[in-house]
């Protein structure tokens, strides 16, 4: 479980080892430079409770990269949607 940067390592750990069974993503950085590049690649941990956690309003009246932050989410969710499956 993560905030911020750290959420961004939770969400990456996924793909780097398949230790954990349950992943926590708050308010992660997912416009961080090539995230979204880098989760189209293949994935290791495929066995895992996701949770994401963010504001629909993250970088409001920014004007840096962080202003396309609620771009970069959506299109993370579809990504992981389509590789681990929702549930609701």
């Amino acid at each position: 479980m993560g905030y911020s940067l750290g959420a961004l390592v939770s969400l990456y750990s996924s793909y780097k080892n398949n230790n954990y069974g349950k992943i926590a993503s708050i308010c992660s950085s997912q416009w961080y430079k090539n995230w979204i590049k880098f989760i189209e690649e293949d994935i290791i941990n495929d066995n895992f409770k996701l949770i994401v956690i963010a504001g629909r309003k993250e970088g409001y009246k920014k004007t840096t990269i962080h202003k396309d932050t609620p771009k970069f989410l959506a299109k993370s969710y579809k990504i992981f949607k389509r590789r681990i499956g929702e549930k609701i």
